[in-house]
C-alpha cells in the first residue's frame, strides 16, 4: 500500500473504517497521508484526499461505471475522462492537464464483431502527430491439434496435421 522506505520509519498506523468495512482513513504517526470519500448511497469510492491537499474525484455514470478520474495535484488539474457505448465498452478516452493543454491526448478505440479490441487512435496534438496501434490475427489458417498426449499446437502451410514420427 505504501512504499518500503515509509513504512519502514513508521512506529504507529491507524486505520478508521465505513460502516461497510472499508478503509476511510490511515493515520501514520498521527499524520493523515489519505481520507477517502464514499458515495453514502452506494457505497463506492467517489476520491481522496492526501495529506498534502492533493484531492482526487472519480466520475461514474448511473450503472456505477467509471466515467472519468480528477486529480489536483500541485496547482494542476489532472484529468482521464471515457467515453462509453450503451453497451458500457469505454469508445474513447481524454486525459487533460490543465497546465499543459496542449499535451492533452486524446484516444478512440474501436472493436471487432466479437467485441476484441481492433484499434486505439491517439489523436495529434501540438507536439506529437496521429499514432495507431491496430491489433488482428492476420493468419487464419486452420491450427492442427493431434488427441492424446500434446506438446503444443502445430501449423503447417497446408492447414494438416504433420506426420508424426
Amino acid at each position: 500500500m505504501f512504499p518500503a522506505f515509509l513504512v519502514s520509519r513508521v512506529r504507529a498506523r491507524a486505520y478508521t473504517y465505513t460502516d461497510a468495512g472499508a478503509v476511510n482513513t490511515i493515520t501514520l504517526d498521527g499524520a493523515l497521508p489519505t481520507d477517502t470519500t464514499f458515495d453514502a448511497g452506494t457505497g463506492e469510492v467517489t476520491g481522496a484526499v492526501y495529506g498534502n491537499t492533493n484531492a482526487g474525484a472519480i466520475g461514474r455514470n448511473a450503472n456505477g461505471e467509471t466515467t472519468g478520474l480528477t486529480w489536483a495535484l500541485n496547482g494542476a488539474t489532472i484529468g482521464d475522462t471515457v467515453t462509453r457505448s450503451q453497451s458500457g465498452r469505454v469508445t474513447g478516452s481524454t486525459q487533460t492537464n490543465s497546465l499543459m493543454p496542449a499535451a492533452n491526448n486524446v484516444w478512440s478505440y474501436t472493436y471487432d464483431p466479437t467485441g476484441n479490441l481492433g484499434s486505439a487512435v491517439l489523436a495529434a496534438n501540438a507536439s506529437r502527430p496521429r499514432v495507431e496501434y491496430s491489433y488482428g490475427f492476420p493468419d487464419r489458417r486452420p491450427r492442427c491439434a493431434r488427441p492424446g498426449p500434446v506438446r503444443g499446437r502445430r501449423r503447417t502451410p497446408a492447414g494438416r496435421c504433420p506426420p508424426t514420427n
